[in-house]
């Protein structure tokens, strides 16, 4: 069974699409889902709220994948636009292997992703993630250990060889390190006072990682 175009799925109507294996637009879910024979989605996936969806089929997903519910998708190897797990969510996706835009785990969210391998844009974390396989992020190789997560009391900084992202600022190590802790500290109220604690920490890490 086929869907062409956009699918709106709740807890009430969750039961027509038992046979769903294909979407060619965006498929929204407002309530419980389990969804035995998807296999892809062409455009956004968006879990809503407290909405939950099993689909142990599914793939791929073709656009953006929000989860701001909870997500079963022990198939899906690839998304092709952004990945975003939001507030309390939970995304469990144990085959995912690439992400075509950005990864961003923010609030108390929970991905597992423990294969994936690859994040063609940028990757933020505020939440927790397991990427125990990643090897390239926005095209820097972080391959064997080349990239660090060190959490701090109000962000989690997260450290390659080239950059260095902390809560919403990326730079290149170069620009963090030119920075007077004045000129950090007009960034966020409580930027100057991780700086001062975290940074010898993080210029040792940098050292590693210019390393390997």
């Amino acid at each position: 069974m086929k869907h062409t175009g956009n699918l709106e799925i709740t807890s009430g109507n969750a039961h027509l699409y038992a046979k769903l294996t294909e979407i060619s637009g965006d498929l929204r879910v407002y309530g419980y889902a389990r969804l035995d024979a998807l296999q892809s989605v062409g455009g956004d996936l968006v879990v809503y709220g407290s909405a939950t969806l099993d689909a142990p089929a599914l793939q791929s997903v073709g656009g953006d994948l929000r989860v701001n519910g909870s997500a079963t998708l022990d198939a899906l190897q690839s998304v092709g636009g952004d990945l975003v797990v939001n507030g309390s969510a939970r995304l469990d996706a144990p085959a995912l292997q690439s992400v075509g835009g950005d990864l961003r785990v923010y609030g108390y969210a929970r991905l597992d992703a423990p294969a994936l391998q690859s994040v063609g844009g940028d990757l933020v974390v505020y939440g927790s993630a397991t990427l125990d396989a990643l090897q390239s992020v926005d095209g820097e190789d972080v391959s064997n250990g080349k990239i660090k997560f060190i959490e701090t009391p109000v962000w989690i900084a997260i450290c390659t060889p080239k950059m260095l992202r902390i809560g919403c600022q990326r730079r290149t190590w170069e620009e963090w390190i030119g920075m007077s802790n004045d000129e950090i500290g007009s960034l966020d109220e409580n930027a100057a006072k991780i700086a001062k604690e975290y940074r010898a920490k993080l210029l040792k890490i940098h050292e590693e990682l210019k390393g390997q």
